[in-house]
């Protein structure tokens, strides 16, 4: 037994019978005075001589120090800069000049400046201080953990799907075969699923203005992009447009399979409006970079393409999420969330979170007659434009076709966003709990 002081216990040390006492800082255990110390059951020569204990500390001293050269030699410069910068902070007890988080160090050189000035104590407080920044971290980066595992992951199995499906069709139909009669079938899919729904929502009472107008919109540009599409001839549609609908079918009952939830604010105009207008963007860039990546069915089908290529599109799909969701939480798109400073620093911090169950038949026919069926004529409106852009510029002898591609993409992805959005707000059921 080894007893420090003459007080109530303070720690023990799992394994050893060490009992400390009256220890309240780091910096007291500096100022113990080793007379108090009571041994019992222990001798120094068990150590070994005073030789060979000089040895094995000699040892260890030169293993701590090769391995704290060799975590040195291994940063990169802004981790070189922070380390100089805290042992500037710590051994010096100084503040250091233009140092990265430079306000980490002010916060902690606020918090010992009322204890003794020693290089534990800086430490000490620089290390509270370092954790209440990582805690405070914490919730955004769990927000960040479920949007992207959940979406990324749905929306690459789904895309892998439509790619596999999409030539699997390509291949298997006569090239000269007449597929018009089946192009119009397809896209009476997501016409039928959109009227459904509105008639459900009419008979819950459930429809608004908001989901009325954005169902109409969507369906006036599925039936303007599929008379385009026959006017101009445009050929290979079905194939792309029976993997658009497999790729909607699989995401959206996986998106049933596993829900995300969270307490975001209410959806705004401003706030879709600029989701919308970021999300053209970025659709419009992915064909750019989409350029890069080998095709798939060349000599044979390769996997690897595919993932690459559902990896690109699960990017700027994830990014959209994401983006709509801070619009969602931002006062300068959602100012009747925030109508004063008070109710600023009452706001619950934002909290997403991805769950699973099993789906009822309930929650499948919400989703398919709902976002399922604006989503699919979303996609064939795409389909359908793209084809007839395609064709006319074939026709007009265009060969470098990627500036009109991406601005057709930019467009078409702002034409849709909003009606998408505004088909989904029925009227508001109370919110489901988020999990502990």
């Amino acid at each position: 037994m080894v007893t420090v002081g003459t007080g109530s216990s303070a720690a023990r040390s799992a394994g050893q019978d060490i009992e400390l006492t009256d220890v309240s800082s780091a910096a007291e255990v500096n100022r113990v005075d080793l007379s108090a110390l009571t041994l019992s059951g222990f001798q120094a020569s068990d150590l070994g001589t005073p030789r060979e204990v000089a040895a094995g500390f000699e040892l260890m001293d030169r293993a701590i120090s090769h391995e704290l050269t060799t975590i040195s030699q291994s940063l990169g410069q802004t981790d070189t800069d922070v380390l100089r910068a805290g042992e500037i902070f710590v051994i010096e007890g100084r503040l250091p000049e233009g140092a990265v988080h430079s306000e980490l160090f002010r916060l902690a050189m606020q918090r010992c400046a009322n204890a003794e000035q020693t290089p534990t104590s800086r430490m000490s407080a620089l290390l509270q201080v370092g954790l209440e920044w990582f805690d405070a971290a914490k919730g955004p980066a769990i927000n960040l953990a479920n949007i992207v595992g959940r979406g990324g992951l749905i929306i690459m199995i789904s895309k892998l799907a439509q790619h596999f499906a999409t030539l699997r069709i390509k291949e298997a139909m006569d090239a000269d075969s007449p597929e018009a009669w089946s192009v119009a079938a397809t896209a009476t899919i997501g016409a039928a699923s959109i009227l459904i729904g509105a008639i459900r929502d009419e008979c819950n009472e459930a429809g608004t203005f908001a989901s009325r107008f954005g169902r109409g919109c969507m369906l006036a540009l599925l039936l303007a992009a599929y008379m385009t599409a026959r006017s101009c001839k445009a050929p290979g549609l079905f194939p792309a447009m029976a993997g658009v609908t497999l790729y909607t079918l699989i995401r959206d009952f996986l998106n049933t399979c596993f829900p995300m939830r969270d307490n975001a604010g209410p959806v705004t105009a401003s706030g879709t409006g600029a989701t919308a207008i970021m999300y053209g963007v970025v659709q419009s860039l992915l064909p750019l970079a989409g350029q890069f990546i080998p095709p798939s069915h060349d000599e044979g089908y390769r996997l690897l393409p595919d993932l690459m290529r559902a990896g690109l599109d699960t990017s700027g799909l994830v990014l959209d999420d994401i983006v709509f969701m801070l619009c969602r939480e931002c006062r300068l798109f959602n100012p009747s969330s925030f109508p004063d400073p008070e109710s600023m620093q009452e706001r619950v911090a934002l909290e997403v979170r991805a769950g699973a169950r099993r789906p009822t038949l309930t929650h499948l026919l919400n989703s398919f007659f709902g976002i399922a069926g604006l989503r699919l004529s979303a996609g064939h409106v795409f389909t359908l434009s793209l084809g007839a852009l395609m064709t006319s510029l074939d026709e007009a002898g265009v060969e470098d076709k990627r500036f009109y591609l991406s601005f057709a993409i930019l467009v078409l992805a702002v034409m849709v966003y909003l009606p998408l959005v505004l088909g989904t707000l029925s009227r508001p059921q109370p919110a489901p709990a988020l999990p502990e």
